[in-house]
């Protein structure tokens, strides 16, 4: 009967109120995590295309070319791509399907020296 009285004024349990709080700190979390995946994959539509069709674009604008390339576990291709003089770089993922996607880019791309295999001397 208190409780009841208690919600005719205005004032809730703490239990019910912590409850209401945590339902709606999921529902913001839910809508967030919603909101970038369709933004993520927005993004992935824009920057992903035919092999060929990415070199071709990163060669013509920015004087790219491939510079090292990897072959990950799940079958996927890395590559670096990169200008002669450093000045812009661009790493592309080629899945195994032949859809190739750009995942990064930046300025200043510099190679390090390879050591050599053994002991540091």
């Amino acid at each position: 009967m208190r409780d009841e009285t208690q919600r005719q004024r205005g004032s809730w349990p703490l239990q019910a109120r912590v409850r209401l709080l945590r339902l709606c700190s999921a529902v913001l979390i839910a809508v967030a995590f919603l909101s970038a995946s369709k933004l993520s994959h927005a993004r992935q539509a824009i920057s992903c295309a035919a092999h060929d069709d990415i070199a071709k674009h990163l060669g013509a604008k920015f004087t790219e070319t491939p510079v090292s390339l990897g072959l990950a576990g799940d079958g996927k291709l890395l590559e670096v791509f990169a200008a002669k003089d450093g000045s812009t770089w661009t790493i592309v993922v080629t899945a195994p399907s032949g859809v190739s996607c750009i995942v990064a880019a930046g300025r200043h791309w510099q190679d390090l020296p390879v050591k050599p295999d053994g002991p540091d001397v």
